[in-house]
């Protein structure tokens, strides 16, 4: 028999002295929980190697038992829930114990007016999703099948995800919702030197007129699809980039344009037809070209979705220009009068093939 197989079998045992301890409990905090389970697997362990060998510390370590130099954990939850949820570990496990390699879940139920349950289980079996309290932390479901974990739905196994760096294991999450046109908004705060979020929010409308200019020139140059004629997802970023900010926007639309076409001149060029959203790009290009050389290229990342942050200067502008020629579709006296606005703005080679990034 394997050690893994050996603790499991111990496991089992504590569940029935836990089931025979709290059978005639009509309640019971979690720290009494806690006492009980400690008390069990002391009692379970006895005649194996795990003897004598039960360090439990809780509350302030992931996982809440191990065993002296081993690399065993059990992790003890406690619930109400009927359904048997709860919520698990920080995704970034900032806690977790040095050394532990295999974790298991401990699991009360204490459902008013029904007989407490116990159960156990693997952890990465159970982790089904993420929630969110002041940080993102696994959302437990003790009733999974096989092959609903969140490690199964997102392709990486839990022992391969938790030995990424941190950065990596926010963008897997991020690129799976994005996958599920979801946005995984409260998955770090790219703009931010330090990960947080302000007890306040704000609304764009109340927000004033330099402030307002100021988002919506980099709003330009991270979503280039505001110029677009894609009514049904072109404003989607742009909000989603807003809330990572505490900034709440009900009426995006109303911020890019008043709708309907106008014309502008070049010198002695008239471009009649010119749609508001082009047009009012276009007056405010200076702006959102200081802007383009001015950000932080590493957001880039996440708001254009590429595969690395992008270090060359040139390849930002190339690419960006491309996404907005993408985005304004077929029309044609829009695209020329944009072009002409752009090549004055940045040169002609903004057009050529672009380099590696």
């Amino acid at each position: 028999m394997t050690k893994s197989a050996k603790l499991e079998s111990i496991l089992g045992k504590c569940s029935l002295l836990l089931g025979q301890e709290i059978a005639e409990k009509k309640s019971m905090t979690p720290k009494q929980f806690e006492e009980v389970v400690e008390k069990s697997l002391r009692k379970a362990c006895l005649g194996s190697e795990f003897e004598g060998k039960v360090l439990a510390e809780f509350g302030q370590k992931f996982p809440d038992i191990t065993f002296e130099q081993d690399v065993y954990g059990v992790e003890v939850k406690f619930s109400k829930d009927k359904n048997l949820h709860t919520i698990g570990n920080s995704v970034l496990e900032g806690t977790r114990r040095k050394g532990i390699d295999e974790i298991y879940i401990l699991f009360g139920s204490f459902v008013k007016g029904t007989k407490p349950k116990i159960l156990w289980r693997k952890y990465e079996e159970c982790c089904v999703d993420i929630a969110v309290t002041h940080y993102p932390r696994y959302k437990i479901n003790m009733n999974a099948q096989k092959g609903e974990s969140i490690f199964d739905k997102i392709g990486v196994a839990y022992k391969s995800l938790r030995e990424m760096e941190q950065e990596q294991i926010l963008d897997i999450f991020r690129k799976y919702y994005r996958r599920h046109n979801a946005s995984a908004w409260w998955l770090g705060r790219v703009d931010a030197e330090e990960d947080y979020v302000p007890a306040t929010f704000r609304f764009l409308n109340e927000m004033t007129k330099k402030e307002q200019d100021k988002l919506l020139t980099e709003a330009y140059v991270y979503f280039p699809e505001l110029i677009g004629n894609d009514r049904r997802n072109k404003y989607r970023g742009f909000v989603e980039w807003l809330l990572r900010n505490n900034i709440v926007c009900h009426n995006a639309r109303d911020f890019f344009t008043s709708g309907g076409t106008t014309i502008r001149t070049i010198g002695k060029r008239r471009f009649i037809n010119i749609s508001q959203v082009v047009a009012r790009f276009c007056d405010n290009l200076e702006e959102i070209k200081a802007a383009l050389f001015s950000i932080d290229r590493k957001n880039l990342k996440l708001y254009w979705d590429l595969n690395q942050n992008p270090i060359n200067q040139k390849w930002v502008i190339q690419e960006w220009v491309s996404k907005l020629l993408e985005n304004l579709g077929d029309r044609e006296q829009n695209e020329r009068f944009l072009k002409i606005k752009l090549r004055r703005a940045f040169g002609g080679w903004i057009f050529a093939v672009k380099g590696r990034y």
